[in-house]
């Protein structure tokens, strides 16, 4: 028994020093745990920190992008209406110079009418003062004074005369 006991109590003393290291282990272990949540704690707070920063920068980048496509908007719509103002004056102008062109056309076709008129009438003039100079100076009675007296509007619209002559 002698035996049994001193066993025993080396048992009991294997025990404690096994209880004591694994305590020891334990509070290691707790204490690296506790570190180790601390530390991915701290991470977690890095990255939410981070996380909003990002958020902040981008929500600030949208903004700034809203504004720039508000103002390019803005920039080319003026531009739209400048151009369709443009566009307006110009066919207005278009207008106004064809209408210009029109009269101008029918300006000098009525010139040019009045012009051939005039020419006509001259023609006629000439003629009829060279037949009657003609017959002044010539015998009535000739023949080349009648044949010439064709010449003559008045003799070349009358078919009896014009028929003779």
């Amino acid at each position: 028994m002698v035996l049994l006991k001193t066993d025993v109590s080396g048992f009991r003393m294997d025990c404690r020093n096994t209880t004591q290291a694994l305590c020891s282990k334990m509070v290691e272990f707790r204490m690296d745990c506790r570190n180790t949540t601390q530390a991915l704690c701290s991470k977690m707070v890095e990255f939410r920190m981070d996380c909003r920063n990002t958020t902040q920068a981008l929500c600030s980048k949208m903004v700034e992008f809203r504004m720039d496509c508000r103002n390019t908007t803005q920039a080319l719509c003026s531009k739209m209406v400048e151009f369709r103002m443009d566009c307006r004056n110009t066919t207005q102008a278009l207008c106004s110079k064809m209408v210009e062109f029109r009269m101008d056309c029918r300006n000098t076709t009525q010139a040019l009418c009045s012009k051939m008129v005039e020419f006509r009438m001259d023609c006629r003039n000439t003629t009829q003062a060279l037949c009657s100079k003609m017959v002044e100076k010539s015998s009535v009675a000739n023949q080349l004074t009648k044949g010439i007296s064709f010449l003559d509007p008045k003799i070349a619209l009358q078919p009896s005369i014009h028929d003779s002559h």
